[in-house]
C-alpha cells in the first residue's frame, strides 16, 4: 500500500476484549489509523451515515445482525467501503457465500496474522476501483460532450462504410440541411442522397479514388427530403475506425 494519511477503520464488535486484541493487532502495522468501535446495528448504521471509512471490520455473528445484514446496510448506504469479516466459527461454504455477496475478505479470529495484509490489500483494491470509476466517468462525460458537439455542428457530418458505402452515423444537421431524420438515412448508401444517383461502376471508381488519394473535395447536387436540388460542398477523407477504416464526410450548403 502506498503511503497515505491516517487510515479510518470502523469495527463492528460486541466483545470489548476482541476490540482490544484487534486494536493491538492493527497497531503492529506501519501505518497510522483511527479505529471507531460500534457494538450494534443502530450504532453501525449511525456511523455509516455520519462518517467516511477506508475499511470496515465486522464480527460475522452479532446478536442483532449477521454478515448479510452488514453487507445490506453497506450497500444501502452506497458507501462502497471494503468489508473484512472476522469469524469465530465459519465454514468454507458460508465464507464463499459471503464473498460472493460482497465482502472483500474473511478471516478466522484464530488467524489474526492475516488481518494486516488483508487491510492493505482491500484498501489498495478499493482505491484502484475508485480510480477506475473516476476514469470511466470522465470517459463517459467526454463522449457525451463530443456527442453534443457532433450534433450541434451546422454542417452535415457523416461516417460511412467504405465497403458497401452505407452511412454508419450522421449528425442532427442532416435534418436542418436536407430535411431527413437521422434514422431515415443511417444504413443507406451515401450515394442515395445524390440528386442523380451514380451507376454501380461509377460508385466503385469513386470509392477507389477516395482510397487512393485519401480525400475528395468537390461540389455536388444533393436532393432534400422533398426531392428538391441542393448544391453542397463535399469534403470526404478516410479515417481509422477501430481495426478498420471508414469515410468521414462533411456537407456544407453552397449559398
Amino acid at each position: 500500500m502506498k503511503k497515505v494519511g491516517t487510515i479510518s477503520i470502523l469495527y463492528l464488535e460486541d466483545d470489548d476484549l476482541d476490540v482490544d486484541i484487534i486494536r493491538m493487532t492493527i497497531a503492529e502495522g506501519n501505518f497510522k489509523f483511527n479505529l471507531t468501535h460500534v457494538k450494534n446495528k443502530y450504532e453501525f448504521k449511525t456511523a455509516l451515515r455520519t462518517m467516511n471509512y477506508d475499511v470496515i471490520i465486522a464480527d460475522n455473528n452479532l446478536p442483532d445482525m449477521d454478515s448479510y445484514d452488514i453487507l445490506s446496510m453497506i450497500n444501502e448506504s452506497n458507501s462502497n467501503i471494503p468489508l473484512i469479516i472476522l469469524a469465530g466459527v465459519l465454514d468454507e461454504e458460508d465464507a464463499i457465500k459471503i464473498l460472493k455477496y460482497g465482502a472483500s475478505d474473511y478471516i478466522h479470529k484464530e488467524k489474526l496474522y492475516k488481518l494486516l495484509p488483508s487491510i492493505v490489500k482491500v484498501i489498495d483494491e478499493s482505491h484502484k476501483t475508485k480510480k477506475e470509476k473516476i476514469i470511466q466517468e470522465e470517459i463517459r462525460q467526454s463522449e457525451e460532450n463530443l456527442s453534443t458537439i457532433f450534433h450541434e455542428l451546422l454542417d452535415v457530418i457523416f461516417v460511412f462504410d467504405l465497403k458497401d458505402t452505407s452511412i454508419i452515423n450522421v449528425n442532427q444537421a442532416i435534418k436542418k440541411n436536407l430535411g431527413y431524420n437521422r434514422n431515415n438515412v443511417i444504413g443507406k448508401s451515401i450515394f442515395s442522397l445524390l440528386l442523380d444517383e451514380m451507376k454501380n461502376s461509377d460508385r466503385k471508381n469513386y470509392i477507389k479514388n477516395l482510397i487512393t488519394y485519401g480525400y475528395i473535395i468537390e461540389n455536388r447536387k444533393f436532393k432534400d427530403k422533398n426531392g428538391n436540388s441542393c448544391d453542397m460542398e463535399v469534403v470526404i477523407k478516410i479515417i481509422p475506425w477501430g481495426n478498420d477504416k471508414v469515410g468521414l464526410g462533411t456537407l456544407r450548403k453552397i449559398l
